[in-house]
């Protein structure tokens, strides 16, 4: 239900706040949450509102998608050298 409302809240301020908050708001939920894919929506959303007309931008997307790949494996690095002490 956490997750739900975080994503509700982040999608609301991608049309209110300027988008580096939103942007802040996503990489703050990739390590909050398991398993957060939402960001991948998100960083679609933000090229759509936030992109230039005319011309392919998948600046966010990309990004959104380098860290949440990245993030799966730092997690699951994180989890082993914990349990291994």
């Amino acid at each position: 239900m956490k997750k739900i409302i975080y994503l509700i809240l982040n999608i609301v301020s991608i049309f209110i706040l300027p988008w580096y908050i939103p942007v802040i708001l996503s990489i703050f939920g990739i390590f909050i949450f398991e398993n957060f894919y939402h960001i991948l929506f998100i960083g679609f959303l933000l090229d759509v509102f936030y992109g230039g007309l005319g011309k392919l931008n998948i600046f966010f997307t990309l990004i959104f998608s380098i860290l949440y790949i990245s993030s799966l494996f730092i997690k699951d690095y994180i989890r082993i050298s914990f349990y291994a002490k």
